[in-house]
C-alpha cells in the first residue's frame, strides 16, 4: 500500500508557456505538500527534463510556441518506457478534436482551463497511485525474479552434484 508521504515526493515536471499557469500550479501543488517540482515555460527544455530524469508524472499544456504540447508528446514516445509516465493535459482548448488527439498521443487525462484546484489534484493523485502503484510491482517483480534465478541455479548445483556422485 502507497503512504501519502511516498505519493508527495513524486517527482513531477510541469510544462506550460504562461509563468502565471506555472506560479498557479507550483502554489496548489506546494499547498498540497507535493514538493518534488520541476517547472519549465519552454517545451524544449521540458523534453530534455523529460529525458534526464525519471518522472512519475508530466502536467503538460498544448498551447505553446515552437513546439506545442502535441509535438511534445510525440518527442516523449522515443523513450524507452514513455508509456509508463503518465501524463495530465492542462489547456484552455475545450473541443473534442484536441482531447482526442491529446489522448490518442499518449496523455493519460485531460482538463480544460480554468480548472478547478481541487479536481486537479484529485487527478494528480489518482495518476499518481497507479504510476507508483505500477513502479512497486515493477520492483516485485524483479526480486521475485532474481529470486527464482537463484533458485534454477541452485537446483541446477544440486543437479550436477547428484548425478555426479551416481555415477561415481
Amino acid at each position: 500500500m502507497l503512504s501519502d508521504e511516498s505519493i508527495k515526493k513524486a517527482k513531477i515536471l510541469i510544462i506550460d508557456d504562461e509563468a502565471i499557469n506555472i506560479d498557479i500550479l507550483e502554489e496548489m501543488l506546494d499547498t498540497a505538500g507535493y514538493n518534488n517540482l520541476t517547472l519549465t515555460t519552454n517545451p524544449e527544455e521540458g523534453v530534455n527534463h523529460y529525458f534526464d530524469e525519471e518522472y512519475d508524472l508530466v502536467l503538460l499544456d498544448i498551447l505553446m510556441p515552437v513546439m506545442d504540447g502535441f509535438s511534445v508528446l510525440q518527442a516523449f514516445q522515443k523513450k524507452e518506457n514513455h508509456s509508463e509516465i503518465p501524463v495530465l493535459v492542462l489547456t484552455a482548448l475545450n473541443d473534442p478534436n484536441t482531447r482526442l488527439k491529446a489522448l490518442q498521443g499518449g496523455a493519460r487525462d485531460f482538463i480544460t482551463k480554468p480548472f478547478s484546484a481541487l479536481e486537479v489534484l484529485a487527478r494528480i493523485q489518482n495518476l499518481l497511485e497507479i504510476r507508483l502503484s505500477q513502479k512497486q510491482l515493477n520492483q516485485i517483480n524483479k526480486i521475485l525474479d532474481f529470486k527464482v534465478q537463484q533458485r534454477t541455479s541452485e537446483l541446477k548445483d544440486t543437479m550436477f552434484e547428484i548425478t555426479h556422485r551416481l555415477s561415481i
